[in-house]
């Protein structure tokens, strides 16, 4: 007689329990169209985050492709739209500060400034979205730091964004996507040396 392993005990019953539950003379049809549903959804909304963290993989290509293709010198600064670069720190600012629109910003000659109130816990990340936008070569940082919102013009009010904290919760599609692929190929390769010692 064979053994039965708690392993295959444990699969046994729960292969009876699904048989039961999903092939019910009464319910069954519903659950079984329901688990459908369930598997639909969950199988489309894989696909679609699948598609965003390569479309965001492509986008950091191409700015990695543009950035390394692009002068140093100042003649490369007015290459591109001046206009276009300001927005594109406004919009970066916007995920970093809690009151982005405190702070005004200018470009010229490759130059960026960045003038205005802000909060001492912003200014680090501030400077980091300046220095690292396609086009800017220099950063001139007349920011006025203050400790709390209290009495500052601009400052006061609710923040537009909740301080981002470093972690997975917030990492880039791509980002995810080439952690989650390399942790699955590291415990594969782990689990094949764990099998085959020596």
């Amino acid at each position: 007689m064979k053994h039965v392993t708690p392993a295959l005990g444990l699969m046994s019953a729960i292969a009876g329990a699904g048989g039961v539950y999903f092939f019910d003379t009464r319910l069954g049809r519903r659950r079984r169209a329901r688990a459908k549903d369930i598997v639909d959804h969950a199988v489309h909304e894989a696909s679609r985050g699948m598609r965003g963290a390569l479309r965001d993989l492509e986008q950091r290509a191409h700015g990695l492709i543009a950035h390394a293709h692009l002068s140093p010198s100042p003649h490369a600064a007015h290459a591109m739209d001046d206009a276009a670069i300001v927005a594109r720190v406004r919009s970066r600012l916007g995920h970093v500060c809690a009151h982005p629109h405190a702070i005004a910003v200018t470009f010229r000659d490759g130059v960026l400034e960045l003038t205005g109130p802000i909060l001492k816990e912003d200014v680090q990340d501030a400077l980091r979205v300046a220095w690292t936008t396609l086009g800017v070569h220099e950063v001139a940082d007349r920011l006025v730091r203050h400790a709390t919102p209290d009495g500052v013009p601009g400052l006061e009010g609710p923040p537009r964004r909740t301080r981002r904290q470093p972690g997975p919760a917030f990492w880039s599609p791509g980002t995810r996507l080439l952690v989650g692929t390399g942790g699955m190929f590291g415990d594969r390769v782990g689990d094949r040396e764990r099998r085959n010692p020596g």
